[in-house]
């Protein structure tokens, strides 16, 4: 058959299921992914899901630790320590013994000791202090210091070589708790800035805080990574495997649902023919189950391969959410949304890769995703809504994100299926005009054309070929 030929045949065949009206979609489908939102939206409801959405994410970072919203109980009252205003008797007491533990070894140690700032000789009695270059003040009004250190960490930290030196008494009662620089220049009540009252050598003085100042961010570095790693990873799992389960647990429920919606309405055909006996119930319902054994199992690498997305959208989802919130505080409904969306993206970009699907279906395929993703984000919105107004309800939570969720799907499901329904019989409705013009054409085409008239192939390709060669 002529390649050209095959082609026609081809489209008038589609023009005719058009036609007919095979290719509108049918409500069957519908019903199917209507289960699907409803399924998913209860298992994500009622807890099945396991997701804990807070503002602010999972993991507390020092943007959210400064503006009082944490992650867990622990660093909520790391927050109350440390918004807990500073008190130099209450708080110093923490570092007493430590100070003279480190003073008594310097004086063993040194026979000589000079002053960190003025490099002036010292006496071995109370006019010789030990200094902490960045104050204790100022390490206990450091945020990083109680987000991601312990108290002991607090007092290592203040007590580390490069922030102390020895010191005139003087000095170091005048300069208390404020930071050196600020001390440095302050004037005092006969005009002398402290630097020169006290014969302060800037450029060493500065160059110990510079160094000190160092380490401390060095220190808080080390701490943060530590500490927010191990959390990043931690909930990043615990997100990754719930996202996971659930998709995969979503499947199973899909395919029992199916199967026992074909049972109830294989039963109550039954029960109005008056058919129905216990034994026979019976033995439709194992029939029931076995199915949908056989089409869970059938389908045992499409539920592998959803908690391996899921848990893989999850895991990123938990340090994109982490990374954010870095800088701004996400609310609570953008953290799911970004669970959502980054879910939807990963799929998408699976779908668009595979090669198992024609251009067509993958192009349905990425398309159901986004319908899937906007019920998500709509289903959020109208959730919040209703969570004002059920907010004294028992399980107000669970049931707006219920209901919103089963609402917003099924409406979404309903207006696509119109709007393809729609566009189906315009296509139903043209390709039935051209049938029946091709059909009318092949009529008169055959009434027309004669024995007399026709003439063999290969005269139509010599005919063909003097006219190419005419053009020329």
């Amino acid at each position: 058959m002529d390649i050209n030929q095959k082609s026609r045949e081809e489209i008038l065949a589609e023009m005719h299921d058009y036609a007919a009206g095979d290719a509108i979609p049918t409500l069957t489908g519908v019903v199917r992914e209507c289960n699907a939102i409803v399924t998913r939206t209860i298992l994500s409801a009622f807890g099945l899901s396991a997701f804990e959405d807070q503002t602010g994410g999972n993991v507390t970072t020092l943007h959210n630790f400064t503006n009082g919203i944490t992650a867990t109980e622990t660093d909520a009252e790391r927050y109350k320590e440390w918004s807990t205003p500073y008190s130099a008797e209450a708080d110093r007491g923490k570092y007493a013994g430590q100070q003279r533990l480190i003073r008594k070894e310097i004086l063993k140690k040194n026979e000589s000791i000079y002053s960190g700032y003025t490099g002036g000789a010292l006496p071995r009695d109370g006019r010789a202090q030990l200094e902490h270059i960045v104050s204790v003040g100022e390490i206990e009004s450091m945020p990083q210091n109680f987000l991601f250190m312990s108290e002991q960490d607090r007092v290592k930290l203040a007590y580390n070589e490069k922030n102390l030196t020895m010191l005139e008494s003087a000095a170091n009662q005048s300069k208390g708790d404020m930071p050196l620089r600020e001390w440095l220049s302050k004037t005092r009540k006969d005009g002398k800035t402290n630097a020169e009252y006290f014969g302060i050598n800037t450029e060493q003085a500065i160059a110990l805080d510079d160094a000190a100042r160092e380490m401390i961010r060095r220190k808080q570095s080390e701490a943060a990574f530590k500490k927010q790693s191990v959390e990043v990873a931690k909930t990043g799992v615990k997100e990754g495997f719930t996202l996971g389960a659930r998709e995969a647990l979503a499947i199973v429920l899909i395919e029992f649902n199916d199967e026992a919606m074909m049972c109830v309405s294989d039963l109550m055909r039954c029960y109005k023919n008056k058919e129905l006996t216990l034994p026979e119930a019976v033995s439709r319902l194992r029939i029931a189950l076995e199915n949908t054994r056989k089409r869970v199992i059938g389908k045992w690498d499409k539920v592998l391969d959803a908690f391996g997305t899921g848990f893989f959208s999850g895991f990123v989802s938990n340090l994109l959410t982490f990374l954010i919130n870095t800088f701004v505080t996400t609310a609570k409904s953008v953290v799911m949304l970004l669970r959502e969306a980054i879910y939807a993206v990963i799929r998408a970009i699976k779908v668009l890769n595979s090669k198992e699907l024609s251009q067509a279906e993958r192009e349905k395929a990425v398309a159901d995703i986004l319908l899937t993703t906007m019920t998500v984000c709509l289903t959020a919105l109208l959730g919040e809504a209703l969570r004002a107004y059920l907010k004294d309800v028992p399980f107000g939570d669970e049931i707006s994100h219920a209901l919103s969720g089963i609402t917003i799907g099924i409406s979404v499901i309903l207006i696509s299926y119109y709007y393809e329904s729609m566009q189906a019989e315009l296509m139903a409705t043209t390709a039935a005009i051209a049938t029946t013009a091709a059909a009318t054409a092949d009529a008169r085409a055959a009434k027309i054309v004669t024995p007399a008239m026709r003439i063999t192939q290969a005269e139509m390709r010599r005919r063909s070929e003097k006219l190419e060669k005419m053009k020329y």
